[in-house]
């Protein structure tokens, strides 16, 4: 009996020794790993510094089905404690582009896009809506639609909506296209990230998004389909990725891993297919106008043309060339930029163009 739970102790001792080995091993391999990974040059997650500030607070607000949505309102907005732009937001969730009250009779014009078109970082005087607007005031009256984050999924589907609901319909619709929508549309991992740290920058303001609910689509049998996320559903980020080399690089593998089956530009495109046929039924034109002038941005538009959508190039390098962004301070088209966009837009309007 004695010897019996000597042997039981015995057994336990080595087992125990074991799992004791084994952590060590387990914990030391990772720490080498995480050292190699260093001297490497890979890094734990740091998200880029960028702080939005606005007086009054909360410029956007939580939409249950285009995720954000503008707060009516002016707002004195300061990005990164350095560039102030002054915007106004009417209250039918637009921003304001002309200093005038326009005949209601004119016909419209809607422009749909993110944040380039609504014109983040510029005054509502200096947007390309507004500059062309008043050259065309007398002729067309414009609706900028816009809105910071959006892709194109939300001005698909706001289209959509006015249809449903009987709204006054446009008599044109340029949807404004930039290659980095194409994530937005389909919403993949690595825009889900970004989602998921940058709205946390919107979640200190007094009026919370957390609320917000975002869509995006996915193509099953050649059809597009519709779905949506609510913000603190998108994104799940491995513990300790903000502190581990190790853990981020997993978490980038894990991204990459599954986005494999994403289709993002054929969704894209997909979704212009869509809008445009709503278009043709309701008799409104419809136009896809690029504004980054880059090889991915060239290469959809020219398939938009083969399927026979009309599409305008107004694409200028917005990214990499500094006299057309907002630098150091904020990578958002500046106000040359929005000078030239409404040139070339202008160049474009002519009464044989609209209905």
């Amino acid at each position: 009996m004695v010897k019996l739970c000597r042997n039981k102790i015995s057994r336990y001792i080595q087992m125990k020794k074991f799992i004791l080995d084994t952590c060590i091993i387990i914990l030391l391999t990772l720490i080498l790993a995480e050292a190699v990974l260093r001297l490497l040059g890979y890094e734990h997650y740091q998200q880029v510094a960028y702080s939005i500030t606005s007086e009054p607070a909360s410029p956007l607000l939580a939409d249950s089905d285009l995720g954000l949505r503008l707060n009516p309102g002016n707002f004195s907005v300061t990005i990164n404690d350095s560039l102030t732009y002054f915007a106004s937001h009417l209250e039918n969730g637009t921003r304001k582009n002309s200093k005038d009250t326009l005949n209601e009779q004119l016909p419209e014009l809607h422009l749909h896009g993110c944040s380039f078109t609504y014109g983040m970082g510029v005054n509502n005087e200096e947007t390309f809506a507004f500059l062309l607007q008043e050259k065309i005031k007398s002729q067309y009256k414009i609706i900028n639609h816009a809105v910071p984050a959006y892709g194109n999924i939300q001005g698909f589907l706001k289209t959509k909506n006015q249809i449903k609901n009987r709204e006054k319909k446009p008599n044109t619709i340029m949807a404004f296209y930039a290659n980095f929508h194409d994530e937005r549309n389909a919403m993949n991992s690595s825009y889900r990230s970004q989602m998921h740290y940058g709205m946390n920058i919107l979640n200190k303001q007094p009026k919370k998004i957390k609320q917000a609910t975002f869509p995006f689509a996915q193509i099953k049998n050649d059809s597009l389909v519709c779905l949506k996320n609510k913000l603190d559903e998108l994104y799940h980020p491995i513990f300790l990725r903000n502190y581990s080399a190790l853990t981020n690089a997993f978490q980038e593998f894990k991204n990459k891993f599954k986005d494999r089956n994403v289709k993002e530009s054929e969704t894209t495109i997909k979704i212009f297919e869509d809008w445009n046929e709503i278009c043709k039924k309701e008799n409104i034109d419809f136009i896809v106008v690029s504004i980054l002038d880059n090889e991915i941005s060239k290469e959809t538009t020219l398939q938009l043309r083969q399927k026979n959508i009309k599409t305008l190039d107004i694409g200028l390098d917005i990214l990499n060339n500094n006299k057309f962004n907002n630098l150091p301070y904020d990578s958002h088209p500046n106000v040359l930029a929005h000078r030239v966009y409404a040139e070339k837009l202008l160049n474009y309007i002519n009464p044989e163009t609209f209905h």
